[in-house]
C-alpha cells in the first residue's frame, strides 16, 4: 500500500492499554480518530473506556477536532488482527525489552509494506527491540512524556530504521496535535528522561544526605526554574542570562562555578534503605491525598498551562496562520452542505456578520445572528449573557462574510465544550455563489 500524508491519516492501533496506551486513546479519540486498541489483560476494555470517560471533560474543555467521539473506540481480541490494514501502530507494552519484543514477532507478519510501528518505550533502544524483523527498519520510537493526552512532547528516534519512516512519523506526530523532535543519536533514555534522571539525580542525592527537605526541593523547582522551563528550554535560558552578550558572556562570568558545582554533584545508590526514605518523603509531599486527586489536579493545571501557553502564541501569528490553524482542528462544510440543513430541525445556523452587514447584503432565511463580540458570552452558561438555544444540543453552523470569522468563532465555541459545531467555507459570499437564499434585512 502506498502510504498516505500524515495529515489525512484518521485511524490508528493502540498496543497496550496500560497508562500510557489509555492516555494515548483518549488524545487520538480527542483529535477525531477511529482507534483500534488491544491489551492482553481480561478488563482492559473497561479500564481504557473509563479512563477515557474520566479524561474527556478535560479533553473537551481544551477542545475537540471534528469527529471526536469517545465511542470511536474499539478494542481487538488479538494484536495481530487489530494491525492489519493500519498505516500507524502505537506501541506502549511495559517496559521490558522481552515483553516487546514477543508483541513485536507476534505483529510482524500481519504488518502492511508501508505500515509504521512507533514504541512508547521511555528508554530502550529501538535497534535491539526489533532485530531480526521482517519490517524492522519501520520500527522506530515514538517516546511520549506522561500524561499524553495533555503533554505535548513526543520523542522519535530512528536509530538504524528507514530514514522516510522516521520522517514520517515525525510529520504524523505533528500533524496530530504533538510537538515531537527527532533525536539523531539512539541513547537510554532518549532526551528528555536523561534531562529529568540528571534532575533526580541530585535532587535525591539532597535529601539524603540531609541539605533539604523533600517539599522544599520540590519548591525550588516549582517555584523557581520550572516556572520558565514550560516555555524556555536551558539553552535558550542561558542566552538570555547574558544579556547583550549572549551564551558567551554567562559562560565566560559563570563558567567555572558551573564546573564547580558539577564537580560537588552526588551519585546517589538506590538500595534498599535509600528506596524506603525517597518512597516516605515523596508520599509525605502529597499530604494524604488520594492518587486519584493528584492525578486529577495535575491534569487540571496542564491544561490551565496549555491554555495559557497558547494564548501566549496568538499574540505572535497573523490572522492567516491563525485560521489555518483553527481549520486544521475544526469541521468545514462547503455551502451547498449548508444549504441542505436549512429544514434539518437540529441544525442552527448562526450568523455572526455585524449587523451592518445584514442590512446592507441581506440576511439568510432562518439563520440565528449572533454578533461576533457576544459568541463566548452568549455559549458560557455560567455567564449572565447566556443565551439557552446554546444548550439545545443542536449542530451550530457558524458563517460570516468570507469565513475567516467563522473559523476563529467555531475554534472558540468548540474549544468551551459546544459540540457539534462546524463553520461554512467561504461564508456568506459562497452561500449567495452556491444559490442560497437571501432575505433583506430591513434596518429598525
Amino acid at each position: 500500500m502506498a502510504r498516505p500524508a500524515p495529515e489525512s491519516v484518521r485511524d490508528i492501533v493502540l498496543l497496550g492499554a496500560g497508562t500510557i496506551g489509555a492516555s494515548w486513546a483518549a488524545h487520538f479519540l480527542a483529535r477525531g480518530f477511529r482507534v483500534t486498541a488491544w491489551d492482553p489483560a481480561p478488563d482492559a476494555a473497561a479500564r481504557l473506556r473509563a479512563f477515557v470517560d474520566s479524561a474527556w471533560p478535560v479533553l473537551a474543555r481544551s477542545g475537540l477536532a471534528a469527529g471526536a467521539d469517545p465511542a470511536r473506540l474499539r478494542v481487538a481480541d488479538e494484536p495481530a488482527a487489530a494491525v492489519a490494514g493500519a498505516v500507524f501502530v502505537q506501541e506502549s507494552a511495559p517496559e521490558d525489552a522481552a515483553v516487546k519484543r514477543a508483541l513485536y514477532r507476534r505483529i510482524d507478519p500481519a504488518l502492511a509494506p508501508d505500515a509504521i510501528v512507533a514504541s512508547s518505550t521511555s528508554g530502550l533502544l529501538i535497534d535491539a527491540l526489533r532485530e531480526g524483523l521482517r519490517n524492522g527498519a519501520r520500527f522506530v520510537v515514538g517516546h511520549p512524556f506522561n500524561p499524553p493526552h495533555l503533554v505535548p512532547l513526543v520523542e522519535v528516534v530512528g536509530g538504524g530504521a528507514d530514514p522516510e519512516a522516521v520522517a514520517w512519523a515525525v510529520a504524523f506526530y505533528r500533524a496530530h496535535g504533538k510537538r515531537a523532535i527527532r533525536i539523531d543519536r539512539a541513547l537510554p533514555g532518549h532526551v528528555a528522561n536523561r534531562l529529568q534522571a540528571a534532575l533526580l539525580r541530585e535532587a535525591f542525592h539532597l535529601l539524603l544526605s540531609g541539605a533539604a527537605s523533600a517539599a522544599d526541593i520540590d519548591a525550588a523547582v516549582t517555584c523557581g526554574p520550572g516556572r520558565r522551563w514550560a516555555f524556555m528550554g536551558p539553552f535558550l535560558a542561558l542566552h538570555l542570562a547574558g544579556g547583550e552578550g549572549g551564551a558567551r558572556r554567562a559562560l565566560e562570568h559563570f563558567g567555572s562555578a558551573l564546573e564547580g558545582w558539577w564537580a560537588d554533584l552526588g551519585a546517589p545508590r538506590l538500595d534498599r534503605e535509600s528506596v524506603e526514605t525517597l518512597a516516605r518523603a515523596a508520599r509525605e509531599t502529597g499530604a494524604g491525598r488520594a492518587l486519584a486527586d493528584l492525578a486529577a489536579a495535575r491534569d487540571g493545571k496542564l491544561r490551565a498551562l496549555s491554555h495559557a501557553l497558547r494564548e501566549e502564541d496568538m499574540i505572535s501569528k497573523g490572522i492567516k496562520q491563525l485560521v489555518a490553524e483553527a481549520e486544521a482542528e475544526i469541521e468545514t462544510i462547503p455551502a451547498s452542505e449548508a444549504i441542505a440543513l436549512m429544514d434539518d430541525p437540529g441544525v442552527e445556523l448562526v450568523d455572526i456578520r455585524d449587523i451592518r452587514e445584514l442590512w446592507r447584503e441581506g440576511a439568510v432565511p432562518g439563520a440565528r445572528h449572533v454578533p461576533r463580540g457576544m459568541i463566548e458570552f452568549w455559549i458560557d452558561p455560567e455567564s449572565p449573557y447566556h443565551k439557552e438555544f446554546f444548550a439545545s444540543g443542536k449542530k451550530f453552523v457558524f458563517f460570516c462574510a468570507g469565513g475567516m470569522r467563522s473559523a476563529l468563532a467555531t475554534q472558540a465555541a468548540r474549544n468551551m465544550g459546544l459540540a457539534p459545531v462546524a463553520h461554512v467555507a467561504g461564508g456568506f459570499g459562497a452561500w449567495k455563489e452556491a444559490g442560497g437564499p437571501v432575505e433583506e434585512k430591513p434596518r429598525p
